[in-house]
C-alpha cells in the first residue's frame, strides 16, 4: 500500500520535469526566432540602403545625361558646328595631299628640265686637219634638252678619237660628229692638211714602230742621229710632242690593221721652217721615236745633244 503512492509521485515529478524542459526549449526557440527576425530586419534595412544609393547614382547619371542632351541635342546649332569642323578637317587634308602631289610633279618637271648630259668640247683651239685626242677634248655638262645626236658623248668618244677635224674650233666649242671624218671615209690627204702646215714623212728605224706599239694619233718626240764634223756622231731631240697623222699605211683617215705591223715610216704636220730642218736632217741622218703619254705636253726646248765627248763625261760611264 505504501509503494503505490510513491510510484505516482515519481511519475508526477517526471511530468513536471518534462514540462519544464519543454518550456525551456520553447523559450530558446522563441529567442532564436527573435534573433533571426532582428537579423532579417537588419539585412532588409541594409538592402534598402544599398538600393537607395544605387537609385540615387542612377538618378544622377540620368540627370547628367538629361542635362547634356538638353545642352547639346536640344540646340540645333551644335550639329552645324560639328559638321563644319569635320568638313574643315577633310578640306585641309585634301589640300595637303594635293599640295604634296603638286610638289612631286613640280620636282619631277624641274629635274627633267635641268637634266644634263656630258658631251665633248674643245679644250683648246683646234685647227682644221688636226687629230682629235683626249689632249684637245674635254667633257662638259650641258642641258639634255639642248643636246642632239650630232654631239659627241662619252659613249661616242671611241668613234672620233684619232680622227681628223674638218673645221676650226675655239676652246670651249662643241665638236660635232658631222665635223669629224668618218673612220671609213676615203679622202685625199691634201684636203686634210691645215692651212700653213705641211705633211712630212720620215723613215724611222725603231723597233717599237715595227712591233705596232705606235699608232696614228699617238704623241711622240722625234730623235735625230747625225754625224757632225766637229762633234762626230750626235743624237738630239729635233721635235717634241708631235701628233702622228699616219704610221706606215695606217692613217687617221683610213685604218688598215694588217698594215700597222712592219711599219717603217711616220707622217705628221709641221710648219714650213721645221719642214726644211727635217728635210736636211733626213738627208744626212736617221731617226727614232720616243712615245709620250697623251696627257704629257711638256716641252723642254733646245737641249744639248749626246756625242762621244759628253757621253764619256756623263755619270753613266764615270
Amino acid at each position: 500500500m505504501n509503494q503505490l503512492p510513491n510510484n505516482e509521485n515519481n511519475e508526477v515529478q517526471k511530468k513536471i520535469e518534462n514540462n519544464r524542459e519543454d518550456q525551456a526549449e520553447t523559450k530558446l526557440e522563441q529567442k532564436d526566432r527573435q534573433q533571426l527576425g532582428q537579423r532579417a530586419e537588419q539585412n532588409t534595412v541594409e538592402n534598402d540602403s544599398d538600393s537607395e544609393q544605387k537609385n540615387k547614382l542612377a538618378m544622377s547619371f540620368e540627370n547628367m545625361y538629361a542635362t547634356l542632351y538638353h545642352k547639346y541635342h536640344a540646340k540645333f546649332w551644335w550639329r552645324r558646328e560639328t559638321l563644319f569642323v569635320l568638313v574643315s578637317i577633310l578640306v585641309a587634308g585634301l589640300a595637303a595631299f594635293l599640295k604634296s602631289q603638286d610638289s612631286l610633279v613640280r620636282e619631277a618637271r624641274l629635274q627633267e628640265m635641268y637634266k644634263t648630259n656630258r658631251i665633248y668640247v674643245a679644250s683648246k683651239e683646234i685647227k682644221s686637219g688636226e687629230i682629235l685626242t683626249d689632249a684637245n677634248m674635254k667633257l662638259t655638262r650641258v642641258l639634255a634638252a639642248n643636246t642632239t645626236k650630232n654631239l659627241i658623248d662619252e659613249s661616242a668618244f671611241g668613234l672620233v678619237e684619232g680622227r681628223v677635224l674638218t673645221v676650226d674650233v675655239l676652246a670651249g666649242d662643241v665638236i660635232m660628229l658631222s665635223a669629224v671624218h668618218h673612220k671609213n671615209a676615203i679622202r685625199k690627204m691634201a684636203q686634210a692638211v691645215p692651212q700653213g702646215k705641211r705633211l712630212f714623212t720620215l723613215s724611222v728605224e725603231d723597233e717599237s714602230l715595227q712591233m705596232g706599239l705606235i699608232e696614228p694619233a699617238d704623241r711622240v718626240d722625234i730623235i735625230a742621229h747625225m754625224n757632225f764634223p766637229d762633234k762626230g756622231p750626235t743624237s738630239f731631240t729635233i721635235l717634241e710632242d708631235v701628233t702622228l697623222i699616219a704610221v706606215g699605211a695606217n692613217s687617221a683617215f683610213k685604218r688598215d690593221d694588217d698594215a700597222k705591223v712592219f711599219a717603217t715610216s711616220v707622217s705628221f704636220f709641221v710648219d714650213l721652217e721645221k719642214s726644211k730642218t727635217l728635210a736636211f736632217a733626213k738627208k744626212h741622218g736617221t731617226f727614232s721615236l720616243s712615245l709620250r703619254n697623251k696627257n704629257d705636253h711638256a716641252k723642254h726646248g733646245e737641249t744639248k745633244g749626246i756625242n762621244h765627248n759628253n757621253f764619256l763625261d756623263s755619270d753613266l760611264v764615270s
